[in-house]
């Protein structure tokens, strides 16, 4: 690779198949900063036990998906000068690095893209849902909500696998389970949010950079498997009660940083609680039935 360039990758209790990416930084002699959020003795041990060689931060509390990566860069920048960063979930598998390093080569020329991600697909395959394409803010958080149900056409916002027919698709919100930024853009937005716990840090994200004038984009020539909430599930059940709260919350402080008009804010906040309320049921109600 021509540039310098850093995987952040942020543990959550996924030691045993961390092993995947960081096998992609050795066979490609690429930087990587292992943030782990644990706060587990165990874990510990896993990680200074299999990984001696990779640079690992290790967090006293949990500090959350946004704040874990703003502390990989930042990490990061004090032994290199990167040119980009690369955020990569533990549960990514199949990435084929040579070929997303050509791809590299011709996002650094683009003077106006910010960040790219591959084609993303998990055990829905075609269905896998890649991002949302270019929408109002206030459509994004509809498509968000049980709304979406209601109002079929804001699925036209929503981009699937399936649907990608070329190699290059623009995409304002990307998937934080890969995606690839310009170290100076992330510099230029304060760095990655850390606004909230976790969910919701790829739209503060992609809205930040929005303002910047750049964009975003989908290669679909480059696919890597993901292993949906293997972290989160691990821990809470990907669905359960307790992860539904960080939801919640983390939404509601998205809506009240992105959505300007007092009005709109204060409305869509209360879609926003009626959202978690009907979630939150639909999760008892399965419950019962068990």
């Amino acid at each position: 690779m021509k540039n310098k360039n850093c995987i952040v990758v942020v543990n959550y209790f996924a030691s045993e198949i961390l092993h995947n990416v960081v096998d992609i930084s050795k066979n490609y002699n690429i930087d990587i900063i292992i943030v782990d959020n644990s706060c587990d003795e165990k874990e510990l041990f896993n990680l200074e036990t299999n990984f001696k060689d990779i640079k690992i931060v290790f967090n006293k509390n949990n500090v959350g998906f946004g704040s874990g990566c703003y502390i990989g860069t930042e990490e990061a920048k004090k032994h290199a000068n990167y040119d980009n960063f690369l955020f990569v979930n533990p549960d990514i598998s199949e990435v084929n690095l040579a070929k997303i390093s050509e791809a590299l080569e011709e996002f650094g020329q683009d003077q106006k893209a910010a960040y790219f991600q591959p084609l993303i697909l998990d055990n829905r395959e075609n269905n896998s849902i890649l991002g949302i394409i270019e929408a109002s803010d206030i459509k994004v958080v509809l498509l968000y909500t049980f709304i979406k149900k209601i109002f079929t056409s804001l699925e036209q916002y929503v981009l699937y696998a399936r649907e990608l027919n070329k190699n290059k698709t623009n995409i304002y919100i990307p998937s934080g389970a890969f995606f690839i930024v310009k170290a100076d853009v992330l510099n230029r937005i304060g760095g990655f949010p850390r606004d909230t716990f976790l969910y919701f840090e790829e739209w503060l994200f992609a809205y930040r950079v929005k303002k910047l004038g750049m964009y975003g984009y989908i290669d679909a020539s480059l696919k890597v498997h993901h292993e949906i909430g293997y972290s989160t599930g691990l821990q809470y059940g990907a669905g359960s009660a307790k992860m539904l709260r960080y939801r919640k919350q983390a939404f509601e402080i998205a809506v009240e940083k992105i959505i300007t008009s007092s009005i709109a804010s204060f409305g869509l906040k209360l879609i926003v609680k009626l959202d978690f309320y009907v979630r939150l049921a639909i999760l008892n109600l399965k419950k019962v039935k068990k």
